[in-house]
């Protein structure tokens, strides 16, 4: 499945600086975990060797864990070591709280990369993964990792599609960025992940062309997943019941949504008409210009009511 890619936002860089990157656009997905241990001892590796069958390897360059001081150069050779790592042996059974795992092309915002944080959620929490693809990238392979994942392992929600990413150590005056951005292009997912892990057992992060639903979190919201699959919509949404959670896809390829190309998202728009009761009521206030305006919760309810933005 291919389209014709838009001008996205690009990216940008530091004044000072041009080669440290502020912030980028990619195509991903961000998962908000469930059953911990599943993804300490087995899931999270899986889906790293998945991941590798599908991403550019040869953009990826740098790696790192929270259990080493420093970034380190990622080549082929280090794949079996790193799929080691990032599982617990089952002899141990224990999740280990606040683990990092990055592989990214970029230092700065990366473009290519592979995010996981394992969390505890005895600690009120959850863990969170998130995997990115260039945004020239067919969109079909983002869509059978989405499903496959559905299929296989626990999660509680998760968005996927255009999604920006930004550096971690100038996070501020990165969010400047994005801000601006967020004005025009109406497709393009914001998420901040590690604050949002404390408010996703109570609902969803958002809605994008690719919206997960894991069945716990369903059920816990009372969504009716038969409902949802037997609506009559307007424009080309496709409800998938997987074996773990309800893939909602909102459109056959992503969009960017941008208003300056008069590129409305109307399919995004539907879906998250139909999905809004189940959102986080008072999502954590994103940086830069969101805190300054007290925007995000404006703005992750941007498709549901894009007049509260004007």
């Amino acid at each position: 499945m291919t389209t014709p890619l838009s001008r996205g936002p690009g990216h940008d860089v530091l004044l000072e600086s041009p080669d440290v990157t502020l912030a980028r656009w990619s195509l991903g997905l961000t998962l908000y975990l469930d059953e911990p241990f599943v993804w300490a001892s087995e899931g999270a590796a899986a889906l790293l060797a998945r991941y590798l069958e599908v991403a550019p390897v040869d953009r990826l360059a740098w790696y790192t864990t929270s259990m080493l001081p420093d970034w380190h150069r990622f080549t082929p050779r280090t794949t079996e070591g790193l799929l080691r790592s990032l599982s617990v042996p089952w002899s141990e059974v224990r999740v280990r709280h606040l683990f990092t795992f990055r592989l990214v092309d970029d230092l700065g915002a990366p473009e290519v990369g592979f995010f996981y944080k394992e969390i505890d959620e005895a600690r009120g929490r959850r863990g969170f993964l998130q995997l990115l693809l260039p945004p020239s990238h067919d969109p079909g392979d983002l869509l059978q990792l989405a499903q496959e994942i559905s299929e296989r392992w626990p999660v509680l929600s998760g968005v996927g599609g255009y999604m920006a990413t930004w550096n971690e150590w100038l996070k501020s005056t990165a969010f400047w960025s994005l801000f601006r951005w967020s004005k025009r292009f109406l497709g393009l997912d914001i998420q901040d992940p590690d604050p949002m892990s404390w408010h996703v057992a109570e609902g969803l992060p958002g809605s994008n062309w690719l919206t997960l639903v894991g069945d716990k979190l369903a059920q816990k919201l009372e969504l009716d997943v038969p409902a949802l699959r037997q609506r009559t919509w307007t424009q080309p949404i496709r409800v998938h019941a997987l074996r773990r959670a309800t893939l909602v896809q909102a459109g056959s390829a992503p969009t960017l949504g941008d208003l300056n190309a008069l590129r409305y998202p109307a399919a995004y728009a539907e879906a998250a008409r139909a999905l809004e009761p189940c959102f986080v009521k008072e999502p954590p206030e994103y940086w830069g210009g969101f805190f300054e305006e007290k925007r995000t919760r404006l703005w992750l309810r941007r498709l549901v009511d894009p007049e509260a933005l004007r």
